[in-house]
């Protein structure tokens, strides 16, 4: 997956400094995603439209300028989140890519030069949680 500066449809959260930024197709499940990884921690960056850049070695995500505190819950409407500021991208979370392997190599997105852990999401049970122990555990090894 190669990332572009500027605005990009997906959604951002944060555990601490580890930024994440989920992407997929509309109804993929992208907000429902941040909402759950919200439920056990993580602070909303912004839900719907994320901003790319790089800050020396790190590859940044924040929310847009005209950002709206508040995510969009399928069935509810839009509910207020309080938004979390830059952080460093450390995991792209791919929903529409599903992942064949148990036990997969590595896989990165690519914004310049620099590279951050992608993962191929799509239909993997309780995502929340792996990425919170992603998030506080490290990257896994592969």
């Amino acid at each position: 997956m190669i990332l572009t500066r500027g605005h990009m449809h997906a959604s951002g959260i944060c555990f601490g400094n580890f930024g994440v930024l989920i992407s997929g197709a509309s109804g993929q499940g992208k907000s429902h995603l941040a909402l759950a990884c919200m439920g056990v921690g993580a602070g909303l960056i912004c839900d719907d439209m994320v901003e790319i850049d790089s800050h020396g070695t790190d590859i940044m995500i924040s929310p847009p300028q005209t950002a709206i505190a508040k995510i969009e819950v399928r069935g509810v409407g839009l509910i207020d989140a309080r938004l979390s500021g830059p952080r460093p991208l450390q995991l792209v979370v791919d929903l529409d890519q599903e992942e064949p392997e148990r036990l997969p190599k590595k896989h990165h997105a690519v914004f310049k030069q620099l590279r951050v852990r992608l993962i191929h999401a799509k239909n993997i049970p309780h995502l929340h949680y792996v990425i919170k122990q992603l998030a506080i555990g490290g990257t896994p090894q592969g």
